[in-house]
């Protein structure tokens, strides 16, 4: 097996032709009966032939791209009995897959690092994902405590009795309606009200 990942310009055209003439082939044999027959035979043999050339050139064949566009260029040509056959299109789209990844991996050799940086950066993700998922089953609410709404950390030294629940706060009118301090201009007021009424109330005795 050949090592070789991208290919050349050359090989390329030879491939594009190859697949060209295969097309053509079959365009011709569709004005014989025999091409209604034998073209969807053709066409199998080409959707795992001509991926199986790429993978044995180098080729990554567990991009979904080009396994799905094997598919679609097979199912088309099967669900049109043989008349539309564009093989020839889907070595050209493979011929620019091949090209771009060639440029990516230039550009990534021309950056120190390139792919290391990559990899570095997942992993920074996946730690911070890691810390957080740390953070919450620490400090998080408890799924298995009495009162949902008791952090772990409570629990884990014995005072989750003593966590006031956060319903309980909503319910308690005490806390919703806290009693008012009196100013001391309102307990004169009321102290002299008082006073005068306990004057009337005398008087109305008195008399």
């Amino acid at each position: 097996m050949a090592t070789k990942k991208h290919l050349s310009n050359t090989e390329w055209g030879l491939v594009v032709g190859a697949l060209l003439t295969v097309d053509l082939t079959m365009i011709v044999l569709d004005f014989f009966a025999i091409g209604f027959f034998i073209d969807p035979f053709i066409d199998s043999f080409i959707a795992m032939a001509f991926p199986f050339y790429m993978h044995m050139r180098g080729q990554d064949m567990t991009n979904s791209k080009r396994v799905v566009a094997a598919i679609i260029t097979w199912l088309t040509a099967i669900l049109s009995d043989g008349v539309l056959d564009f093989w020839w299109a889907d070595g050209l789209y493979y011929m620019y897959l091949d090209k771009a990844e060639a440029e990516m991996e230039k550009l990534e050799a021309k950056v120190p690092g390139g792919k290391m940086m990559g990899k570095i950066g997942e992993n920074k993700i996946a730690d911070q994902k890691r810390k957080h998922d740390e953070m919450m089953e620490k400090f998080g609410p408890s799924k298995n405590a009495t009162n949902a709404k008791t952090p772990r950390w409570l629990e884990s030294q014995g005072k989750s009795n003593n966590f006031i629940p956060t319903n309980s706060i909503k319910n308690d009118d005490s806390i919703k309606n806290p009693p008012r301090k009196e100013s001391d201009a309102m307990k004169k007021w009321k102290e002299a009200t008082e006073k005068s009424n306990g004057e009337q109330v005398d008087i109305d005795r008195a008399a």
